[in-house]
């Protein structure tokens, strides 16, 4: 597994928005003629069978007709 090289990440916009930034995960089999220790599509297949990526996305909004602290309107979703 390798880690992401930035201390912080920013994901922002939406499917409306005009700018918007996204991440990309992908998973890559390792090339048995670099590694002797790959294993076979069977053992991966058997090792990804319902095996799932969460993602929980936090959102603010600005609510022009409340007032105060109630016109930011935090969600989360999953």
């Amino acid at each position: 597994m390798k880690c992401l090289d930035e201390d912080s990440l920013d994901l922002f916009g939406n499917f409306d928005t005009y700018a918007g930034s996204n991440l990309l995960v992908t998973l890559e089999k390792c090339d048995p003629e670099e590694r002797d220790d790959c294993k076979d599509d069977t053992v991966i297949d058997e090792w990804l069978a319902f095996k799932y990526i969460v993602i929980l996305q936090n959102s603010e909004k600005f609510v022009p007709h409340k007032f105060g602290q109630s016109r930011i309107e935090a969600e989360s979703y999953v």
